[in-house]
């Protein structure tokens, strides 16, 4: 019996979605003798796409029972898997034109998601192999010296390493987590390159995936730029307007694509991208494709967060996840040796030392945001570090004042107690006086949740939200209304609309203009100089009531105080990243509701896309 005969039947009508099963019967149409194991494949594959994955890894799954099902059914032995596929007419060969591709690393992807990451792979690659223009060494030492001067102690300062990365190359990463000084550190060194270019006028853009995360960029660089000391024509070169990268793309809205792309680069010599790990990856793609080959690329993010809502995990593929070590070849440390006359501890790291991309990235391990006795900053290393029971000893501590955890399944009369925390969070925003107020006040509290749909999602915590506070008559919605837009009612906004410059996750605040809560109602936002401005709710693009969000649209946000909210039962998309995510939103304090089963579950689980792209960086393929 050969392997094909051997492999199991496959009936896709077991636990796919309806698209998952017309894809593979389109897939297995083109060829003459349907395969179950192609079939298979491609069926996998349209569910791996759509979870965020840009592949399937048929090494990950061969000869283990189907992923994600209760069903009795085995994927194939992955030898026989991949001679099924490789003798599909549907199935490639990388740089084939087929509907599917199936690589070196035998992992199977979309043709266009194939392409995307092998264009972007390589358009890296080349980045790190194009020395930028060079800047004279002595004036070079002179004015990073300057910019950042000597720290007191003996540690190495990362900060001033990722500057003179940045200064070194075209492409570089600067990753840290919250309160590390990453959006202080690229202030800093858009004042050194701009202090040591000569010759005309730099063209700089800085850009982030949202509004939101747009928005608070601007407001650190701002501040930034105003605590140094600059003359006129460096504090000039330092632009203060930030786009979200949709804007500066362009898009075209009478066609698919944007309008500048490989064939029409974006007019820059410095792009800054601020909250990185929300790129996917195909933007990603788009967006080096647009640069032009001089010039400067620089990542930031954080790469412990969750990975983008769309397919791909390019941030955390960049930096290669590797155990919080920090990055540096030793041709990066004689270059400090040569500098400094010494040789800065811990640049040396275990996986793949020589690879250009180890003199790329630079990691912020200080905290300036939470002191050595922080407990919201324990309990966020601890959980990163994915530690359970040191992030359980932390939220029982009853001296953690900041630190709260709530196991809601066995806590007496939860309905009250959740009524109550929604009332005290809410209540002092809802009785601002103005609508500037309302939005400065909206930072203060927010609840966020670890899935959108059901009674523990955040549409289900938003209704009760509403309930609650109508109850005590803070708000009075009416379900007759046009829109349901009531006073007091905050929005986030899920869709671009660039004739209103309203973007994917801004937050607003519906008041009305009179004494009437019903007459004159408004939808305020803070504009890019501070200010607020308004438009009619009528003509508010996509947008969502945000009493309670999902913790991926946090993500760019902080607040004073996050409320996070997981759901009765285990699932795969409770993660360490999530909830590091949502813990690392808050400024001071932070509740937990989560049965204890939940909590250690998640924390003990790891967010894992399936993809090629840290191979193709680190050397693998």
């Amino acid at each position: 019996m050969t392997g094909e005969e051997q492999m199991p039947a496959f009936d896709p009508a077991a636990g796919f979605t309806p698209f998952d099963i017309h894809f593979s019967r389109f897939i297995a149409a083109l060829d003459d003798d349907e395969a179950p194991a192609v079939r298979l494949a491609a069926a996998l594959l349209s569910r791996m796409v759509r979870q965020g994955n840009s592949c399937l890894d048929l090494a990950a799954i061969a000869d283990r029972p189907v992923p994600g099902e209760s069903w009795k059914e085995r994927t194939p032995p992955l030898s026989d898997w991949v001679r099924a596929l490789r003798a599909s007419k549907a199935v490639g060969r990388p740089e084939q034109l087929r509907p599917l591709i199936l690589d070196a690393g035998n992992r199977v992807y979309l043709y266009r998601y194939w392409q995307y990451e092998k264009r972007l792979a390589d358009n890296i690659r080349q980045r790190l192999a194009r020395p930028p223009g060079e800047f004279d060494p002595v004036a070079r030492e002179i004015a990073l010296n300057r910019h950042f001067p000597a720290v007191s102690d003996a540690t190495v300062d990362w900060q001033k390493s990722a500057a003179d990365m940045a200064l070194s190359k075209t492409f570089c990463v600067i990753t840290g987590g919250p309160g590390t000084g990453k959006t202080f550190t690229i202030a800093r060194i858009l004042a050194l390159i701009c202090d040591l270019h000569k010759g005309p006028s730099l063209r700089i853009h800085l850009a982030a995936p949202t509004g939101k995360a747009a928005a608070q960029l601007r407001s650190s660089v701002r501040a930034a730029k105003s605590g140094m000391a600059l003359y006129g024509s460096v504090e000039n070169c330092i632009p203060e307007d930030v786009l979200t990268l949709h804007r500066l793309l362009k898009v075209r809205p009478d066609r698919s694509g944007f309008f500048y792309h490989a064939d029409n680069r974006l007019p820059t010599d410095l792009l800054v991208v601020d909250e990185a790990s929300m790129v996917d990856l195909a933007l990603m793609s788009k967006l080096a494709a647009a640069l032009p080959d001089s010039a400067r690329l620089i990542l930031t993010g954080d790469r412990d967060q969750l990975a983008s809502v769309e397919a791909g995990s390019v941030f955390g593929d960049i930096c290669g996840r590797l155990n919080g070590e920090q990055h540096g070849s030793g041709r990066y440390r004689q270059h400090r040796r040569a500098c400094e006359g010494s040789t800065p501890e811990g640049l040396s790291m275990g996986e793949a030392a020589s690879a250009p991309m180890a003199d790329a990235i630079s990691v912020l391990h200080h905290n300036y945001r939470f002191d050595a006795g922080s407990g919201l900053g324990a309990l966020s290393e601890a959980v990163k570090a994915g530690k359970p029971g040191d992030a359980l000893d932390l939220l029982t501590d009853p001296d953690e004042e900041h630190l709260k955890w709530i196991d809601y399944q066995k806590a007496p009369d939860v309905a009250r107690q959740l009524s109550a925390a929604v009332l005290d969070g809410f209540a002092p925003y809802l009785a601002s006086r103005s609508a500037v107020a309302a939005l400065a006040s909206m930072p203060r509290f927010q609840i966020l949740a670890a899935l959108r749909r059901g009674p523990y999602g955040a549409d289900g915590i938003n209704r009760l939200a509403e309930t609650v506070l109508a109850r005590k008559r803070l708000i009075q919605p009416d379900p007759f209304a046009a829109g349901h837009h009531y006073h007091g009612q905050p929005v986030i906004i899920s869709q671009n609309d660039y004739g209103l410059q309203l973007f994917n996750g801004d937050l607003g605040v519906v008041w009305a203009g009179g004494e009437n809560r019903r007459d004159a109602l408004r939808v305020h936002f803070t504009a890019a100089d501070g200010s607020a401005r308004n438009v009619l709710p009528q003509r508010l693009p996509a947008h969502e009531t945000v009493f309670a969000m999902t913790v991926h649209k946090s993500q760019g946000s902080e607040f004073d105080h996050v409320m996070l909210f997981l759901p009765p039962g285990d699932t795969e998309l409770l993660t360490r990243e999530l909830v590091y995510t949502a813990l690392t939103r808050a400024r001071r304090s932070v509740t937990v509701w989560a049965p204890r089963a939940v909590l250690q579950s998640a924390l003990k689980r790891r967010l894992a896309r399936s993809s090629g792209l840290r191979d193709a960086l680190w050397g693998r393929f």
